[in-house]
């Protein structure tokens, strides 16, 4: 038998039995404790369900980091994925334009989604221009009310959101 049968098949006393310089003198039993404890793994390996459980712990740890580093690097949209229609209109637009857009408090606009003028509505409220805001879910309430989920990119880290009551009327969608 060679030495790694020995010990974990324990035919002879071991590592366990004497101090390492053979004197002879017996091991406590904390120390007797901790060798056994380091030795729980290789005797889990010594039958197939342990080494189909390690062969089950190393997939989980590969695949918990590839997932992970894909978390820590996210893709970043290309010039070719981003709206062109909203990014050449704020661009050629002059600042006062934007100014304008942005503080007047008109709520009512005839023939627009219930998105659009919710997103209009959160734009002046948060003082952002109007490209900087999405419409990402809406709930219709009612016949004539709906309710839109609006999120805003703020600068700085800062992503407002907020849920925004809309009522059909008859000049077309206002904020309630």
């Amino acid at each position: 038998m060679n030495a790694h049968a020995t010990a974990v098949r324990r035919a002879r006393p071991g590592i366990a039995a004497f101090a390492p310089g053979g004197a002879g003198e017996p091991l406590g039993l904390g120390t007797r404790a901790a060798v056994q404890l380091m030795l729980v793994p290789l005797r889990v390996l010594a039958n197939p369900l342990g080494r189909r459980l390690l062969a089950v712990a190393v997939v989980m740890v590969v695949l918990g980091s590839v997932v992970s580093s894909l978390y820590d690097h996210p893709d970043t949209p290309s010039a070719r994925t981003r709206p062109r229609g909203s990014a050449l209109a704020a661009t050629q637009e002059p600042a006062s334009a934007q100014h304008r857009a942005t503080s007047g408090a008109v709520a009512r606009q005839v023939g627009q989604r219930p998105e659009e003028v919710a997103a209009d509505w959160f734009a002046r409220a948060q003082h952002v221009a109007r490209d900087k805001v999405q419409a990402l879910q809406q709930r219709r309430v009612g016949a004539s009310e709906t309710v839109v989920l609006v999120m805003a990119d703020a600068g700085g880290g800062r992503m407002p959101t907020a849920y925004v009551t809309l009522r059909l009327g008859k000049s077309g969608w206002a904020v309630a």
